[in-house]
């Protein structure tokens, strides 16, 4: 979920928002990305990279951590995301037709180029239609557009399908614990990110703000929907390889 109502009283993000700093944050997604992508390419012998994957997977988790923290998820995020994802694919373009096929595999972007651009441009309109029948927020729109930009087309359908059965059982067992499911993980995320970003840990009060109940937070189960498909993804190279 994203964007709040004006009204709503600032968080702890939204008032010290001059602590949070994107560009370290973005290096430290990038290089952490990097460097798995790498060591899954050398641990499982694979003929293919993983770096887009993994970097949107990171970046999905983060976006959900955020999502429960603040009920918002950044622009400078999802905005970085989707720039990073049809930049990468466009560079893989132009790499494959300098013939550097190894940088290409490594990068791990949509097969073909146009994949991108569609991918972004239809999650964007998916995601705006879900505005019209359902509790989808801005944040959650434009994060659906990063991955498309990310992945492509074709895989991000395996995400969508993926995160919207996570979605539903996230659902009816929120339901199922009246709520409770949804306070633990906010509590987890308020509690990790303030250790991140503001240096300290802070004590949650048990009359700490729900989340609004017509709100589905679809930044969770999109990264849930996202790491299985890769585990998919991964035993198939990894029988192709054997």
């Amino acid at each position: 979920m994203t964007e709040q109502p004006a009204t709503t009283s600032p968080s702890p993000l939204i008032t010290r928002h001059w602590r949070i700093r994107w560009l370290t944050t973005w290096i430290v997604l990038v290089s952490l990305s990097a460097f798995t992508a790498s060591m899954l390419v050398i641990f499982t012998s694979a003929r293919e990279g993983f770096f887009l994957p993994v970097l949107a997977t990171a970046t999905c988790l983060l976006a959900a951590l955020f999502d429960a923290w603040t009920a918002r998820i950044p622009n400078p995020l999802t905005y970085t995301a989707i720039i990073l994802g049809l930049t990468l694919s466009t560079l893989a373009f132009i790499l494959d037709y300098a013939h550097f096929p190894t940088a290409v595999k490594w990068i791990a972007a949509p097969e073909h180029l146009s994949y991108s651009f569609a991918g972004f441009f239809i999650c964007a309109i998916l995601g705006l239609l879900g505005t019209l029948v359902g509790p989808v927020g801005g944040g959650d729109i434009k994060l659906l557009a990063a991955l498309g930009a990310m992945l492509g087309i074709l895989e991000v359908g395996n995400v969508l399908i993926f995160g919207l059965t996570v979605a539903l059982l996230y659902a009816v067992i929120n339901l199922a614990l009246r709520g409770l499911l949804d306070k633990a993980c906010r509590v987890t995320a308020i509690q990790l990110l303030e250790l991140i970003y503001l240096r300290r840990i802070n004590v949650i009060k048990d009359d700490s703000k729900p989340l609004p109940k017509n709100m589905i937070p679809m930044a969770l189960p999109l990264a849930i929907g996202l790491i299985i498909s890769q585990i998919i993804n991964l035993q198939s190279l990894m029988g192709v390889a054997k």
